[in-house]
């Protein structure tokens, strides 16, 4: 079912002896997503980023903020090179592995 919902009196007063009124409903989310996504891909926007990212341009350490690493990517666009950087001010640097490694990013660049 996607939701539920009813008086629950009675299952409070066995767990507790006291008869106090209630109600409560529950609403399936995930279900609604995954028939939304299976019924139409058109939902998902297409990425505009190159097809294959080939480097990631991280960061280590409080003196390399995101304008060096915007700096670097966009020299390596200009090159022709599909690169990207995490658009935070100062990730940690597993995080920035993490994202690599989920988004099948072969090479990783540290400025640092």
């Amino acid at each position: 079912s996607v939701s539920a919902g009813g008086r629950y009196d009675n299952l409070i007063e066995l767990s507790s002896g006291k008869k106090i009124p209630a109600v409560g409903c529950s609403i399936g989310i995930e279900r609604i997503l995954s028939y939304l996504l299976s019924r139409d891909k058109m939902l998902i926007p297409k990425q505009k980023r190159p097809p294959r990212v080939l480097v990631l341009i991280a960061s280590i350490g409080e003196n390399v903020d995101i304008s060096h690493r915007m700096c670097l990517c966009g020299e390596l666009w200009r090159r022709g090179v599909a690169a990207e950087f995490l658009h935070l001010q100062a990730p940690k640097p597993r995080r920035q592995l993490e994202y690599a490694l989920k988004n099948n990013i072969p090479f990783v660049a540290f400025l640092g």
